[in-house]
């Protein structure tokens, strides 16, 4: 039996907005959901979307964003400089979908300028309907948009790779692109842009474990320093105070729906006596009905201690 002939992508898109059904498989799934999201919103294949932000507005913006947006400079550059050889654009945008940078090749830049991918303007599903940036926080998830699949009819001169980046609270902060013509956007950039974002919510959780204890495990110990390794930051009283995606995962948590855990509720014994026990070096645990390798660092810097009463501001 001869494999059933994929449809142009023009014919799946005039059945689509004709009501039609569509084949199996005619578009891949995270496209066909933002479409069927975007058609839900109302919204127009022959929308323009919004208008700019003044550059007061714009600055508002950023500076909202800049507790992850400068600490993420050095990721960002070092992405910049393998995007703007290949004739590509690096676009970043806030949690809600609003460019906030961009650089990249000139001619390309050009370009988006005249889509109105430039610094100011709203690119969410909702104000510009399928696009790599809006679909990746709608659907909190990498996605590939290529030329027609975007929703609106005049951005199907794009072709954009995007990546949202979660806090380590799994908070969503913002979005990395990649956009260019089709034929320069490959595996090779949406890797780089995997691994910026890596490097990006690293930092973060970084930060967030200057003063808590840290409790990496993996059932590789090769492993243990990896970002594939569930990284868990709890307080002295071993409540959870922050992880990385696979550490979230592990406590049974998605991004952007945070609960609080605690690591005895986790372990099945407090903080305290996981150091009696076993001290911080790295050693194979039995976790429940799994043998993890696990490595329990101390703070890098001290705890801060709780507040007395008469130690709050104005010393009363």
């Amino acid at each position: 039996m001869k494999p059933t002939a994929r449809l142009p992508l023009d014919e799946i898109r005039r059945r689509f907005f004709a009501g039609q059904p569509l084949p199996g498989q005619a578009l891949p799934p995270s496209i066909l959901h933002s479409w069927q999201r975007c058609q839900g919103l109302g919204l127009s294949a022959g929308g323009r979307g919004g208008d700019r932000l003044t550059d007061g507005e714009l600055r508002d913006r950023r500076d909202a964003s800049a507790d992850w947006l400068e600490p993420a400079r050095p990721a960002l550059a070092g992405l910049y400089e393998q995007v703007s050889a290949g004739g590509l654009a690096l676009v970043v945008a806030d949690r809600r979908g609003l460019v906030l940078d961009q650089a990249g090749d000139i001619g390309f830049l050009d370009k988006a300028e005249r889509l109105a991918l430039t610094p100011g303007m709203d690119w969410s599903e909702a104000a510009r309907g399928t696009n790599a940036i809006g679909t990746a926080l709608a659907a909190a998830d990498s996605v590939l948009v290529r030329g027609a699949e975007h929703y609106l009819e005049r951005n199907r001169a794009l072709s954009c790779a995007a990546c949202p980046l979660f806090g380590p609270q799994g908070q969503l902060l913002g979005v990395l692109d990649i956009s260019g013509p089709s034929r320069k956007l490959g595996d090779a950039q949406r890797l780089a842009l995997q691994a910026a974002r890596a490097q990006i919510e690293a930092r973060q959780l970084e930060e967030a474990a200057r003063h808590g204890w840290r409790l990496t495990l993996h059932a590789d110990p090769r492993w243990l320093d990896s970002p594939a390794a569930s990284q868990l930051v709890f307080d002295g009283d071993g409540r959870l105070l922050a992880a990385n995606r696979a550490g979230l995962a592990f406590c049974g948590l998605e991004p952007g729906r945070w609960q609080p855990r605690h690591f005895a509720a986790l372990f099945g014994q407090s903080l305290e006596h996981w150091l009696d026990r076993h001290g911080p070096a790295a050693g194979l645990r039995a976790l429940g009905h799994r043998r993890l390798w696990a490595r329990l660092r101390p703070p890098p810097l001290p705890l801060p201690k709780p507040l007395g009463r008469k130690n709050h501001v104005g010393g009363v």
